[in-house]
């Protein structure tokens, strides 16, 4: 009798979990990323700047917008200090969580010259959950190697 208790029991405790997990009727986000880190306010043909200076990156293209949990596809325009677009590059793009300590397998994702000079695209690196992800963008022309980072918070 016992055990039909548990049983019973443990059955309804896991049908009220699953269902608070589905109901998102009020379309409130999974996740609140609050404060504790800057988070880049999300916008088509926002830039940034590397850490060194060498390179700025504009995000032209971004699928899904803003960036969510799932695959992700982002096309960049990179161009140097003296805003010449930046052909032959290598790039890389990291996701990373820090709240979490971890990034994503494979980690690093690279970037596709498209038919427009300086121009990347990187296809199908996927944000895996909720949160907070630093997505670090690595540029290296073979003379120079620069990084910027992009901060989002994926609601899910």
């Amino acid at each position: 009798m016992l055990y039909r208790i548990i049983l019973l029991c443990s059955a309804l405790l896991l049908m009220n979990a699953c269902g608070k997990e589905d109901d998102n009727s009020d379309n409130t986000p999974m996740h609140n990323c609050g404060t504790a880190y800057s988070i880049d306010t999300f916008k088509l043909g926002m830039q940034k700047t590397t850490q060194n200076e060498h390179f700025t990156i504009t995000l032209s293209a971004a699928s899904p917008a803003p960036p969510d949990i799932g695959d992700n596809n982002w096309t960049i325009a990179v161009v140097d200090q003296s805003s010449n677009a930046l052909e032959s590059a290598s790039i890389t793009l990291t996701p990373f969580m820090p709240e979490h300590g971890h990034g994503t397998s494979p980690a690093d994702f690279n970037g596709v010259a498209t038919d427009t000079a300086g121009t990347y695209s990187i296809e199908d690196f996927p944000l895996t959950m909720s949160g907070i992800w630093q997505i670090t963008i690595n540029v290296d022309n073979s003379s120079k190697n620069d990084d910027a980072v992009f901060t989002f918070c994926a609601e899910g």
